[in-house]
């Protein structure tokens, strides 16, 4: 057993220098001035890889490539700040707040001179041409009118009635087995939902189509709590003894 929690320790050890390494190895790449070439960069070269297309062609749309990254951005940003939690808790740090704030001015900003700086300027930039850029189609109608394509998943009517017919059976299981416990003795309440009319303008608090008198379901408010307590059993699963 002691061998076995030796093992345990050494391992956990090892991975938390692995972490560290990585961490300090990925801040390093962060903290890089640019040089003249910007693809000398690693990060630079690793976004414009991830602006390669896969179908639109030799590059992405700007719509398509600018969550990429948003994506490096907000990974890098995770990283100052494990980087900088780090060095305070080693006690090289005094100020938590500023030395964040110097972080971002001097590798965050569009203005510093650095791979996130530029991929923020990049990613400004991507924003104002996707808002000009006709958007290609995820969903579009087959030429039989008869299914649709959603990318590279093409689904007919058929299929998808299919699907939403044993979506919909599923749901009624749960709603009246797991939710409601409806058995032949209590059995839920029909409502036609086409006629129930529901205010969504209404700022009553806690208002909801319940309270509508034109709906008439004034006594549905509380009939769970009926149904419950009208099964011992139910009551005993529900209640504090």
């Amino acid at each position: 057993m002691a061998i076995l929690i030796d093992r345990v320790i050494e391992t956990s050890e090892a991975w938390d220098k692995l972490s560290l390494g990585c961490l300090r190895f990925s801040i390093a790449l962060l903290m890089h001035k640019l040089p003249v070439n910007l693809y000398d960069s690693a990060i630079v070269s690793y976004a414009a890889s991830l602006g390669l297309g896969e179908r639109t062609g030799p590059w992405q749309a700007a719509y398509q490539y600018r969550p990429k990254l948003s994506g490096i951005i907000y990974c890098a940003q995770l990283l100052f700040l494990e980087h900088h939690t780090q060095k305070q808790q080693a006690g090289k740090e005094k100020d938590f707040t500023q030395s964040i704030a110097d972080c971002v001015k001097e590798w965050m900003t569009h203005l510093s001179n650095s791979p996130i700086g530029w991929l923020n300027e990049l990613r400004a930039y991507a924003y104002i041409v996707a808002q000009n850029t006709q958007m290609e189609p995820n969903i579009w109608w087959d030429d039989d009118h008869q299914s649709i394509t959603y990318r590279n998943v093409q689904v007919s009517m058929d299929e998808f009635r299919g699907l939403m017919k044993d979506q919909l059976q599923k749901a009624t299981v749960i709603l009246e087995q797991e939710l409601c416990f409806v058995n032949t003795d209590y059995l839920l309440p029909i409502i036609n939902l086409t006629a129930i009319l529901d205010q969504q303008r209404k700022s009553i608090p806690k208002y909801s189509f319940l309270m509508e008198e034109e709906n008439g379901l004034g006594n549905a408010k509380r009939w769970l709590d009926r149904r419950v307590r009208n099964s011992p059993k139910l009551l005993e699963t529900f209640t504090d003894p």
